[in-house]
């Protein structure tokens, strides 16, 4: 597994030479179908042993006064989110745009979170705008994966914190004009920001970068995806974190 330099060196090496860039691309092609076969192998048994524990919890109730059955159910639950993610990674760059009420949607999403932040006894708050951006009721993007994109940051911030801590979700007030990669546009900013445990330098940089080795996994490839998503709509991620707060900017185009 190649680390963030390692990987920023090889995309060099890359733009300098045509050749080597060829090989590489298939290498990489290469890879991510033997990626998917591989996660194919192992769905198809967690998919028999969910069966059977799904046949089981309906069959015999008293199995929810095991002390670890929740606890089972939640750990394949996880592993097949993370067998569903790596699978479907190449392909969450395609998407279906269609016009939706974006405030509408960030609200849901929040909300869908409130049960979990009760039960962690984290506090989850969004603003609340009198008189939200026109382009929020009616912006065009991926309703499915711009909902995904705010889940995976919002379940990386509840892995942050802890009791007592809190989430917040910022949303936009005004239209800002950033430059990214040399253009400059106009962005819709969200902001999902947590006090949990900050990140040192070293997790930072390869935050957004898939398959790169860090010692914290932060929910798997959620993180990943989510960056995937938002630069298919054109916009972009940015994260900060400070020893007070960690904040994740969700820039999207107008």
């Amino acid at each position: 597994m190649f680390t963030y330099d390692e990987i920023c060196e090889l995309d060099q090496l890359c733009n300098e030479n045509e050749v080597f860039a060829k090989y590489v691309t298939r290498l990489r092609e290469e890879n991510n179908i033997l990626l998917l076969k591989v996660t194919h192998e192992f769905g198809n048994p967690l998919t028999l042993i969910d069966s059977t524990a799904q046949l089981i919890d309906s069959r015999y109730p008293e199995v929810h006064n095991i002390k670890y059955w929740t606890q089972l159910k939640n750990d394949i639950t996880s592993l097949s989110e993370l067998l569903h993610n790596f699978s479907n990674y190449n392909y969450c760059a395609k998407l279906q745009i269609r016009p939706i009420n974006l405030l509408e949607l960030i609200e849901n999403t929040v909300k869908s979170f409130e049960v979990v932040a009760m039960e962690k006894e984290i506090s989850i708050k969004i603003d609340q705008l009198d008189n939200p951006l026109d382009c929020l009721l009616m912006y065009a993007c991926d309703k499915v994966k711009m909902r995904q994109v705010l889940t995976n940051i919002i379940k990386n911030a509840f892995e942050a914190t802890e009791a007592g801590d809190y989430i917040h979700v910022d949303l936009p007030t005004e239209i800002v004009r950033l430059e990214f990669d040399g253009n400059k546009r106009e962005y819709i900013k969200i902001e999902i920001s947590n006090n949990g445990r900050p990140l040192v330098e070293t997790e930072q940089e390869p935050l957004f970068i898939p398959f790169v080795s860090n010692k914290l996994s932060f929910g798997g490839m959620g993180l990943q995806i989510a960056y995937k998503i938002v630069c298919a709509h054109n916009g972009t991620i940015t994260m900060q974190s400070t020893e007070k707060e960690t904040s994740f900017s969700i820039y999207l185009p107008v």
